[in-house]
Formats: structure tokens, C-alpha cells, sequence
């Protein structure tokens, strides 16, 4: 590493030399550019940019100049002008055929900034026309993969992915892709078999899927059972490793701090979330894990305003874990109508998700629970909670009925647990409305009757000054008189 590194400085020094004795070399300013790609992207970018300047003046363009710069431009997120990269670089080939084979790596970057702009649909149609000409494509399969989890659709995102390794056994991405999906649905021993497989019979030292089976003991251990220790130690295990070959990797480090704060070490734990978070800023799961510190604390505007910035900054506002961990904080903190409403957006973007519809199901209740507690709410919310209770009734009901075939596991007898509590608590919410309408009616006669006498006094007490001003204008004739 410190020859490489001082390899990189003489080389460095050496281009910047170049660049500044021939300022209109533009092969100078493109090698200056290959170099700092890794490393200085701001850099990179401007190089380039200086090459293509130099070409534009002696009326040449290059296809692949144009491509790196918009490749560039889209890992700095100056997404239009990455776009316009893009486009220029396609219009530079002498194939016009967008897919055709010298353009499909242009077309495919360019596929990747629509989706990284959340226009799936342009996106999605780019990767189903490269993949009409190239079937063999298989970062297409993928990416298709990713953006109907995206949307909600596991299926189809299964169904992706498996086309994806079917296609290329050995390809990590995909294999890591479908362990991600499996660990968002809570499967985690068919999660751990997919990473285990890129171990085994792929990359024996590959970083991320070690990583990504810390992750996954860690979600799989119960740390409310103090006796559960074995996942969290095989989850430290595969982190320790990863730190071993890399001891500055700030996600070992995150997976690490994550254990270890389910092991007791509050403090430590929160010192090196922070750390990463400021080490890393791109990175989502620092913050996040301080959500989480956040809401064992009971700081639960802290923990949202944690969730809630990484949800937007990261994801689009479109990530299903995300958006189940503000619920839960509004849970907790018996924000009801908040976490109901949080719950709705995650069951938008994934619709057939039972996991959201049973916790939807559970704010429902809970709602209608907290409602039966005052006993001056108006009719009309009564009439609501009354509705909202129905709601959860028919899903637990749902569920109990497709419980054996969920993805997610569902105990039957908790579930007619519920149903049973949902019928007593409507028939509760029922009685309650009837008295709330008694009492709206009677307040409401007593208002109008009030009225009625406050009507009728002040009539008397016009007529009254009516009168005192007909006798006052009577003397004061008599008097003239």
C-alpha cells in the first residue's frame, strides 16, 4: 500500500506538471483525469471537462470522453448534466441504434441515472430494451430487480433476481441483491444462505457478503434474551473479520457498534455511530443505528428527525424499513394517528406486505383503545375509531385465513386473540357513540335554548329602550309646549 501510494504521488506530480507546461494537451489532461478518478472525482471531472473542451475547439468529440464525464457527473448527483453526458456521447457513435452493441454501456448508464432519478418507468424501459437485444445482460436483470423492491413488488424482484444468477451463477451483485430482499422480508436463514453461497463457492474473502451475515445474525438475535448471546457473537465474528483485512471500514465499524450497544455499551456504541456518521456521509446506517439508540432513550424526536432525514437524503422517500421504524416511534410514543399514517405510505409502496398490514392493524386497535379512554370525544371520532377498529377486525380475520401460506410467520392464536378484543372494543365504541350523540343532542338543545332567551332578551331589552326614548322625545315636547 505505501508503494502504490507513492507511485500515485510521482504520478500525480508528474501529470500536473504536464498539464501545467501544455495546457491545450488534451491527452495530458485526460490521462491527469484517469488518474484522480478514485480518488479526487471533483478533479477528475475537471480534467475531462478540459480535454473535451480542447477537442470541441479542433471539432472532435469522443464517445468515450463523453461517457466518463457524464459517469462522473452522476456520482456528484448534477444528474442533468450527467443526462446531457450521456446523450452527447450517444449522438457521438456512428451507430444510431441506442442498443446497439458499441452503445449499450452508454445506454445503460444512462438507464441507471433515470432510476437513480426515481423515473423508474423511463428506467425500466431502457433495461427491457437492452435486454431484448442483449439478453445476457445481466446488471439489467438486476437493476429491475432493485427497482421493483422499490416499488413494493417483491415478487417481481425475486423473480429478477433469480433470472440474474440463472444467467450468471457467479455473480456476487445479484446473489447480495436477493439476500438483501430475503432480509427486508425477515427471512433470515434462506438471507444467510445466499451470502453464504458467495462465500463459499464464489469470493471466500468478499467484504460485503461478510458484512451482510454480521447484519443478518444481528437481526436475528433475540437481545431481549439475555441468555441469547450466540447470534450477536457469530454477528461481532464476520464484523471482526472484515476489520481485519480492512481496519478503517466504517460499516464493520457500524455493525460492530450496532452489537456491542445490544450488548450494554451504550456510550461506546453512540461514540462510534457518531464517529462513522461523520466519517462517512453517504452512508445511511450510522444515522440510522442512532435512531435507534435515540428511541431506547425515549428521544423519540430525535429518533425520527435521525429516520426521517436519512429516509429523504437516501432513499426518496421509499424505503419500507425506514418508514416501519418512524411508525414504530410513533408507536411508542402513542402517537397513533401519526404512525397510522406512516404505515398507509409504507402499505402504498408495497401493498401485499402483510408485515405492514398486521402492524397496521395493531395502531388501528391501539387508536381505538386510546379512544375508549376519553369520554368527551365527539361522535363523529367515535364514529371513526368505530370504522378503523372494523378495518383491523377484517385483517386480523385476513391474516388467520392466509396465516400458513405468509411469508412472514403469524400465530394463529394471537391473531383470534385479536379478533375477539376488536368485536368487544367495536361493540364498546358503538355505546360510546350512542352517549356521545345523547350528549352532542343535549348540548346542542341547550345551546339553541340559550340562544332562544338571549334572543328573547335582548328583544325585551330593545323594546324597553324603545319605549324610554318615545317618552323621553314625549316630555321634551310637553315642554315645549
Amino acid at each position: 500500500a505505501k508503494k502504490q501510494k507513492i507511485q500515485y504521488e510521482k504520478a500525480h506530480e508528474k501529470l500536473k506538471s504536464v498539464t501545467e507546461l501544455w495546457p491545450d494537451d488534451a491527452e495530458g489532461w485526460l490521462e491527469f483525469g484517469k488518474l484522480l478518478e478514485k480518488t479526487e472525482i471533483e478533479n477528475s471531472l475537471q480534467c475531462y471537462e478540459r480535454a473535451l473542451e480542447i477537442f470541441m475547439k479542433n471539432e472532435q468529440e469522443s464517445m468515450e470522453l463523453w461517457n466518463n464525464i457524464g459517469a462522473l457527473r452522476h456520482r456528484l448527483g448534477f444528474y442533468d448534466e450527467a443526462q446531457k453526458a450521456y446523450e452527447s456521447a450517444l449522438k457521438c457513435s456512428p451507430f444510431p441504434d441506442p442498443y446497439h452493441p458499441e452503445n449499450v454501456t452508454i445506454t445503460y448508464n444512462l438507464a441507471r441515472l433515470h432510476e437513480t432519478k426515481v423515473d423508474f418507468k423511463k428506467a425500466e424501459e431502457m433495461y427491457k430494451g437492452i435486454l431484448k437485444e442483449h439478453p445476457n445482460y445481466v446488471d439489467c436483470y438486476s437493476r429491475l430487480g432493485v427497482m421493483a423492491r422499490q416499488c413494493g413488488d417483491y415478487n417481481s424482484a425475486f423473480e429478477w433476481l433469480k433470472q440474474a444468477v440463472g444467467i450468471n451463477p457467479s455473480n456476487v451483485d445479484a446473489w447480495a441483491l436477493w439476500g438483501n430482499l430475503l432480509i427486508e422480508r425477515g427471512e433470515w436463514n434462506q438471507a444467510q444462505k445466499k451470502f453464504e453461497r458467495i462465500l463459499e463457492k464464489i469470493e471466500p474473502n468478499d467484504n460485503y457478503a461478510h458484512l451482510s451475515l454480521a447484519r443478518v445474525y444481528y437481526l436475528a438475535a433475540r437481545p431481549q434474551d439475555p441468555k441469547d448471546t450466540k447470534n450477536l457473537d457469530h454477528s461481532l465474528l464476520f464484523a471482526r473479520k472484515v476489520l481485519r483485512r480492512d481496519p478503517k471500514n466504517v460499516y464493520a465499524a457500524n455493525i460492530s457498534a450496532a452489537v456491542i450497544s445490544e450488548m450494554g455499551y451504550i456510550d461506546l456504541a453512540k461514540e462510534i455511530f457518531t464517529q462513522v456518521r461523520e466519517a462517512a456521509v453517504d452512508m445511511p446506517d450510522a444515522a440510522i443505528n442512532l435512531g435507534h439508540l435515540a428511541l431506547n432513550n425515549e428521544e423519540y424526536d430525535k429518533a425520527i428527525s435521525l429516520y426521517t432525514s436519512c429516509l429523504k437524503k437516501f432513499f426518496h422517500n421509499r424505503n419500507i424499513p425506514l418508514l416501519l421504524y418512524i411508525a414504530n416511534v410513533h408507536f411508542e410514543a402513542n402517537e397513533m394517528e401519526q404512525c397510522l399514517q406512516t404505515l398507509l405510505k409504507a402499505l402504498h409502496l408495497s401493498p401485499t406486505d402483510n408485515r405492514i398490514r398486521y402492524n397496521l392493524a395493531i395502531a388501528e386497535y391501539n387508536l381505538a383503545v386510546q379512544a375508549t379512554k376519553v369520554k368527551t370525544h365527539s361522535s363523529e371520532y367515535l364514529s371513526r375509531c368505530s370504522d378503523v377498529v372494523l378495518q383491523a377486525n377484517e385483517t386480523f380475520e385476513y391474516l388467520q385465513q392466509h396465516a400458513s401460506s405468509a411469508k412472514v410467520a403469524f400465530k394463529v392464536e394471537d391473531l383470534k386473540v385479536y379478533t375477539s378484543k376488536c368485536k368487544h372494543l367495536g361493540e364498546k365504541l358503538q355505546r360510546m357513540y350512542a352517549t356521545a350523540l345523547q350528549r352532542e343532542e343535549r348540548i346542542k338543545k341547550e345551546r339553541e335554548e340559550k340562544l332562544l332567551r338571549a334572543q328573547s332578551e335582548e328583544q325585551e331589552r330593545q323594546e324597553k329602550l324603545q319605549k324610554e326614548m318615545r317618552d323621553r322625545e314625549r316630555l321634551k315636547r310637553e315642554e315645549e309646549e
